[in-house]
């Protein structure tokens, strides 16, 4: 967290020390002033890390590694371009706020002519400006735009770089921090978004550099003191089998691995992934091997623990009550998750690509896709206010063509919300890591077609470089492994020079089942019913619902239409929870301004 607003009066140093429970730092500096929020460790350090860093040949965790950080950029190492998942802020002489190279974390920051303040959890951010007492104002305009539809955008996400407090804003992907006597700016980060000319020399050269990448990252995970376990999610899906190709090609580490996966019949991840373990000796997690204790949350908990990590800013949660529970690794353990693949593939659905693929400009894509979302509608206010929304958000981000940046823009924020810790994933609660955040895999990416991109191809294709027998095994999306159906589906494939090795399905099931008890990733009864859980939500969506109808400045978004939507998905989970997150979102952002 960084702060530069003029001196802060001890009143409001008392409430940001209340509501946060940290320490704060402060240091004159451009004649204002700088405050840092943090623990202890980053008192007095101009350096502040946040997260995970996985670069050259250094596993970097967080604030005790800092000058292992420090020695990295010292010898000239960009930090614009360095791969994990954490924020940092750097002050020499200019203060520089970033993260990752993909932006899987988040930044937030609110700027006006005097003051900026920076965090990577937005509560945070929301808690110091209200406690200086600024006077905020509503984003009438952002507001109209995320009512205007229940479902909103695809998968969920929050497509706006804007909030409901004006001047809040969420950090662009492609974008960084820069803090001098002048004022704050934005640049550009090095990201690559541009796609290019298929040639085949060049995209087999950057699937070779990424083998090495992904192995040397490897290395740094197994040599890390941090660490004395590995995980990995093993399903019948794409993500997981490249996870796996990697630890095969380093046997030490495998023999420290063990696997979980869910009893998903549709998907057949339970079928596959014990025909994987078996053939390659990989026992399943159990707890009393990694020190694991779960944790069960009542009704009132989990909506309350839901609601303060989503902020409104992701809509797609699935209030599954086995999500409930929490898992929490006494050991140090790092799991390999099937997760960041979104910047290889298309993940939005063909009907989609279909509408907006010929579309000459960026503002019939904003149009094509507020008339698609038709479906959804809930008010009818807001429509312009959402196209203009979304065509301003496609319209700043890079790419080629307009079909490009549409695509560059839900990568990107599908990336950050799907696969934030504190949001989708709070049932994990260590260390993990994607192999598939590497640098080449993402630019040999840009060189494919869409088609081949939603086929896979790339993953596919690093798959067969790093340990080609894993994809003898069946994929849930085909549901056979016979090498003429997959190359029909694949089309030109990296690996067609040669047949596929044969291997032998071994479906016994006993090492899952003497497992499945103690599982690290348990679908338990939390002490709660379902329909417990959808009253509870529904009992909140309409509190929040009464009490923002009644204000005079954006009641209008919050109309009868709202009222009988909320009534027609009472019993359907999933939009429940779309309204419900919308709502406490807007809710929290704008009350807590004012009953600071």
């Amino acid at each position: 967290m960084v702060i530069t607003p003029n001196i802060l009066e001890d009143a409001s140093l008392d409430v940001i020390k209340k509501h946060t429970k940290l320490d704060l730092d402060e240091e004159s500096w451009y004649q204002s002033h700088l405050y840092k929020i943090g623990n202890k460790e980053v008192i007095g350090q101009d350096t502040i890390l946040s997260g995970m860093i996985n670069e050259g040949s250094h596993l970097i965790f967080g604030q005790k590694d800092i000058r292992l950080l420090e020695d990295c950029i010292d010898e000239g190492q960009n930090v614009l371009t360095m791969i994990g998942k954490f924020m940092i802020y750097r002050k020499k002489n200019v203060i520089t706020v970033t993260c990752d190279y993909f932006s899987a974390n988040s930044v937030f920051y609110y700027w006006d002519e005097e003051t900026v303040v920076v965090s990577n959890r937005l509560n945070l951010a929301l808690t110091v400006i209200r406690a200086i007492g600024l006077d905020l104002k509503i984003n009438k305009e952002y507001v109209a735009a995320m009512m205007t539809f229940s479902d909103g955008m695809i998968s969920g996400t929050n497509f706006l770089t804007e909030l409901a407090v004006k001047n809040l804003y969420v950090l662009p992907v492609n974008r960084y921090i820069e803090i001098t006597e002048y004022g704050l700016c934005t640049p550009e980060k090095p990201i690559n978004y541009k796609k290019t000319a298929y040639n085949d020399t060049m995209y087999r050269e950057l699937l070779e550099k990424a083998k090495n990448d992904i192995m040397c990252k490897l290395e740094n995970i197994k040599n890390s003191e941090d660490l004395t376990h590995y995980q990995i999610g093993l399903s019948a899906g794409f993500d997981s089998r490249l996870n796996l190709a990697a630890l095969l090609c380093d046997p030490e580490m495998l023999n420290q691995t063990r696997a979980v996966t869910w009893d998903v019949p549709s998907a057949n991840d339970l079928g596959v992934s014990v025909q994987l373990t078996n053939h390659y000796n990989i026992p399943y997690a159990r707890n009393e091997e990694y020190g694991i204790h779960i944790k069960e949350y009542s009704v009132d908990d989990f909506v309350e623990r839901y609601r303060n990590f989503n902020n409104g800013i992701y809509h797609a949660i699935f209030y599954l009550p086995g999500f409930t529970m929490e898992s929490n690794f006494e050991n140090q353990t790092m799991s390999f998750v099937g997760a960041f693949g979104e910047t290889m593939r298309s993940h939005y659905y063909m009907g989609t690509r279909n509408l907006i693929k010929d579309s000459d400009n960026v503002m019939q894509i904003a149009r094509k896709m507020t008339n698609k979302l038709d479906n959804y509608r809930i008010t009818y206010y807001g429509d312009d206010d959402f196209c203009k929304a979304l065509y301003g958000e496609i319209t700043a981000i890079p790419g080629g063509s307009a079909y490009e940046k549409f695509d560059n823009l839900f990568t990107f924020h599908y990336l950050r919300y799907h696969f934030n810790d504190l949001i989708n994933r709070f049932w994990l609660d260590g260390h993990y890591y994607s192999l598939f955040m590497s640098p080449y895999l993402f630019e040999a990416s840009r060189m494919l077609s869409m088609e081949e991109r939603c086929n896979n191809k790339i993953m596919l294709d690093m798959c067969y470089i790093l340990y080609p027998e894993v994809l003898s095994f069946p994929f849930s999306s085909y549901g056979s492994s016979d090498n003429d159906i997959i190359r029909e589906k694949w089309g030109n494939v990296i690996f067609d020079q040669g047949e596929l090795p044969e291997v032998e399905l071994d479906n016994d099931k006993s090492d899952y089942e003497a497992a499945v008890d103690n599982n690290s990733r348990p679908m338990r009864n939390p002490g709660f019913t379902e329909n417990e859980l959808l009253l509870q939500i529904y009992n909140n969506t309409l509190d929040l619902y009464n009490i923002l109808r009644k204000r005079q400045d954006i009641g209008q978004y919050f109309d009868e239409h709202l009222y009988y939507y909320i009534q027609c998905v009472k019993t359907d989970m999933r939009r429940l929870v779309y309204i419900f997150s919308k709502l406490c979102g807007i809710y929290d952002q704008i009350y807590g301004i004012e009953d600071c």
